[in-house]
């Protein structure tokens, strides 16, 4: 963040709550950019104060592109987010930083191929040395929107199915919002009754409990666990 925005960075805290987001403004190719700076996050279903915020501003504000900074050293994790990003249907970039941290530890990431996988721009940085700097900020003029999706399996599919005919259009898509209820997002039911959709927010949490029925694990786990699958894939 300091390297794109420079001194133009101000620190607020998000509205309603303690959460403090920095905003900047970066000069890329002649024009001015505004970049929004969110707390770390391990999942984009919140189960924090942090998440949530992180969460709201993909959910409500239009951005022209999303940078996933991801920790080189743990890929697995890293990648569990971006598998998030990819199926709310954003424009991204992926960053993985401390690349010199993992060749430390004998990490290898082979970051050509995971762009061919996953067809969006995947950047090699060392943050902290300016390593990388010009291949970002070239990538912010080309963010992917990966095609990359992966089965739940047909009992989770079709209640994926269900739920995304009784959304309203958003600025993620309306899968990704169908997989946060389905793994327990209780925070989505104020979103929907501000949209005026009280009667559909019902219907949906029937949904949801009829599917938990299911199987004898949380719907999260068996989703996350299906995620991570993916990702070792």
């Amino acid at each position: 963040f300091q390297l794109l925005t420079g001194q133009y960075a101000t620190v607020s805290n998000y509205p309603g709550t303690t959460v403090e987001l920095s905003y900047g403004i970066s000069k890329l190719h002649h024009e001015k950019h505004v970049i929004i700076d969110t707390p770390g996050v391990c999942n984009l279903v919140p189960f924090s104060e942090d998440e949530k915020v992180t969460r709201d501003i993909l959910l409500n504000e239009e951005v022209e592109s999303v940078i996933q900074v991801g920790d080189a050293k743990n890929l697995t994790r890293s990648l569990f987010i971006t598998l998030q990003l990819v199926e709310m249907g954003l424009p991204i970039i992926l960053c993985l930083n401390m690349m010199d941290e993992a060749m430390v530890k004998g990490i290898e990431i082979d970051a050509n191929e995971l762009e061919k996988r996953l067809e969006i721009p995947v950047v090699e940085m060392i943050a902290t040395e300016k390593v990388g700097l010009p291949k970002l900020k070239h990538a912010l003029t080309r963010p992917g929107r990966s095609p990359h999706l992966f089965s739940y399996g047909d009992v989770i599919e079709k209640s994926i199915r269900e739920i995304e005919a009784l959304l309203p259009q958003a600025n993620i898509s309306k899968r990704s919002l169908a997989v946060m209820f389905l793994s327990g997002d209780t925070s989505l039911d104020t979103w929907m009754i501000n949209q005026g959709m009280h009667g559909e927010n019902e219907k949906i949490r029937r949904i949801v409990k009829r599917t938990q029925q299911l199987y004898k694990e949380p719907l999260s786990y068996v989703i996350n666990q299906i995620r991570i699958q993916d990702i070792h894939r």
